[in-house]
């Protein structure tokens, strides 16, 4: 399916000469690539979703006569995290708007939703509408970032498909990747490092989605003439430019764009995705569709976090894990290489809800320790670790009554049926969602204080 005419040009200095040798006569780009590390991030005004964006700036945003951005059943929202204005051209339509900077509405111009600015006023042109509220001085900071580092690889090989050719380049580094007219060059599910990418006339870029996301990460020239083709979902291509030239996509084009130190330019025609740049610029009568990167939660994944350990005797111990999703959704992934706990004596969660979750559920474990690998983040509990405190405790009840625990082990009153079985070993109970085997119990010391008053002593813990 075609989903990019991509007629992009990006200028940047030093692009080299395309190597014309046989392949025989060019040094493989494993042998002697050298790798840089790249930051690159998104960034929205506070209380701006990342999946409902169609334009995202960190200066400044404009749209021109006629255009429109969209989404389903609607107008697609836009962005601007900067202090530069976001300028809405004559007869334009968009949806909601949320702008560091100054906001001007142009004649006749529509707005389906709310206008926000951290400014004190907006410009509003002859016959512009807003159909939602308008706020001015808005507290849109502190600005959400969302930032992901990549290593770059500086490929030393050069590619070069001949005309008639039909090539299918493997995930890696390369430093200039040409497309002759009338060749095919194909890419898959994995990670390209590019130096330089041209596309000529009459030539086919086919990129094929069906095992996974594609992330094309380019540092200086970027020329595709043609459209490309997808093969597989349209949403799971993101598209990196790390540098500050000027990206010109010419429709009709589908896919996400991060160029954050850069300006995109959208001209006159179709568009589908999302876009985050520097400054945005889009054409008269453009017409973008909002469609969100389908795999935000392979850059942004969930972290681990380690509330505490229980400790209660020398071998076995009861880690408390919760985590931290920054995406707006809730992202699922099943237990494997990015969801696992070492050793694996226990099963960790699998499904992570919007925000900051902490005390969600203990792992029990044999000392000296476990680690959770959680979206390419480890985190290790061993005996060092902090040891849980009565506030550390998920509550059972909305109510917690006001008491104290003291001794090795330290239940919350509400847990008192639980008590004789040791909550800290790991039994089915409030903390768990299903049974885990207990390692053995050590008879300990143990004694419970709620308003001053011994309710419990040793022969309630054995």
């Amino acid at each position: 399916m075609r989903w990019a005419a991509l007629a992009v040009l990006i200028l940047a200095p030093g692009c080299s000469k395309v190597d014309e040798r046989a392949p025989s006569e060019r040094h493989d780009s494993s042998e002697q690539e050298l790798t840089t590390s790249h930051e690159l991030s998104l960034s929205l005004p506070k209380g701006v979703n990342l999946f409902e964006v169609a334009l995202s700036s960190t200066l400044q945003v404009s749209i021109g006569p006629n255009a429109s951005v969209l989404r389903p059943g609607g107008f697609g929202a836009l962005a601007n995290a900067g202090a530069g204005e976001t300028d809405i051209g004559v007869s334009a339509r968009v949806g909601s708007i949320a702008s560091q900077g100054h906001v001007r509405l142009r004649n006749r111009s529509t707005v389906d939703g709310d206008v926000k600015t951290g400014e004190p006023a907006i410009s509003i042109g002859n016959a512009a509408t807003v159909t939602g509220s308008v706020l001015t001085g808005a507290a849109l900071t502190p600005v959400r970032k969302l930032t992901w580092t990549i290593s770059f690889g500086s490929g030393e090989q050069d590619v070069v498909v001949g005309s008639g050719a039909d090539r299918a380049l493997a995930p890696g580094a390369y430093r200039d990747v040409r497309v002759q007219p009338g060749a095919t060059l194909r890419l898959s599910a994995g990670k390209y490092d590019l130096r330089t990418l041209r596309s000529l006339p009459n030539s086919h870029v086919v990129i094929d989605t069906t095992a996974g996301p594609v992330f094309i990460y380019v540092d200086g020239l970027l020329d595709i003439k043609e459209p490309l083709d997808a093969d597989g979902a349209e949403n799971r291509v993101l598209l990196g430019y790390l540098g500050t030239g000027v990206v010109s996509l010419a429709p009709p084009f589908a896919g996400t764009v991060v160029a954050p130190r850069a300006t995109i330019k959208l001209g006159s025609g179709g568009y589908r995705g999302s876009f985050f740049a520097e400054t945005i610029e889009v054409g008269p009568r453009a017409e973008i569709a909002v469609e969100s990167f389908a795999a935000w939660d392979v850059l942004f994944p969930p972290v681990p976090i380690l509330d505490c350990v229980a400790r209660f005797d020398a071998t076995h111990a009861n880690a408390l894990w919760g985590y931290e999703n920054p995406l707006e959704i809730a992202v699922t992934i099943p237990v494997g290489p990015r969801n696992q706990l070492v050793p694996p004596e226990a099963t960790p969660i699998t499904v992570f809800e919007p925000g900051r979750h902490e005390g969600v559920f203990w792992a029990p474990f044999g000392v000296p320790q476990l680690s959770w690998s959680l979206g390419g983040e480890t985190v290790t509990a061993s005996a060092a670790s902090r040891r849980c405190a009565f506030a550390d405790l998920p509550p059972t009840s909305p109510t917690p009554l006001d008491s104290q625990g003291e001794g090795s082990s330290q239940p919350r009153p509400s847990l008192l049926p639980l008590i004789a079985s040791n909550v800290f070993s790991g039994v089915t109970g409030a903390f768990l969602p299903g049974p885990v085997r207990p390692p053995p119990f050590a008879p300990r010391r143990f004694k419970f204080v709620i308003d001053d008053q011994t309710l419990g002593s040793d022969a309630i813990c054995g």
